[in-house]
């Protein structure tokens, strides 16, 4: 399995790789599992850590690549504390799929036609904040409808209408993204 979401920027990101966390066991294990990224590197624990809105929580379906060194055995011999296993994250990974990077693809479409993003983002294109995880959540074809009527060119609003479906599978193919 090819899991996505190691490195990202969220702005980019579809809706089936935000997680929404409604418990505080959600938090904890999320705090527990993440320990070495918010130890060693706090600016990444500020990017990929849960981010409120409300008694609600919302991240990337991230996953850890941080391993803490517990003691040298010799030159090239570490023992290691290990990360939690994927297996205890309060969500489930997705597997690298086109149909992510046909969403992408449409996310910068339509940048490039409205000179907008489709979400507000920061400069390193990641959400700027809860509200628009929340809104990329909860992405609809209502919402969908709704932002694509700053799209003038018909041709272009059915494009990014197919692009930007909330459901992978009803994604276009590239095949047919290139054919439109």
């Amino acid at each position: 399995q090819t899991f996505i979401g190691s490195k990202f920027s969220s702005g980019v990101l579809p809706p089936e790789m935000i997680a929404k966390m409604t418990t505080r066991d959600d938090f904890k294990i999320v705090e527990e599992y993440f320990k070495c990224d918010s130890e060693k590197d706090p600016e990444q624990w500020e990017k990929i850590k849960p981010r409120l809105n409300g008694e609600v929580g919302y991240m990337v379906k991230t996953y850890n690549t941080c391993v803490v060194v517990k003691e040298r055995i010799d030159s090239s011999t570490y023992q290691v504390d290990e990360p939690l296993s994927l297996e205890e994250l309060p969500y489930k990974l997705e597997n690298a799929a086109i149909a992510i990077d046909i969403w992408s693809y449409g996310v910068l479409l339509f940048t490039l036609l409205t000179k907008s993003p489709l979400f507000k983002v920061n400069r390193d294109d990641d959400l700027e904040n809860e509200k628009e995880m929340a809104e990329l959540y909860d992405w609809n074809k209502t919402v969908l409808s709704e932002r694509l009527d700053v799209v003038s060119d018909l041709i272009a609003r059915d494009l990014l209408d197919k692009l930007l479906q909330p459901e992978p599978e009803n994604r276009i193919s590239a095949k047919k993204a290139i054919e439109h």
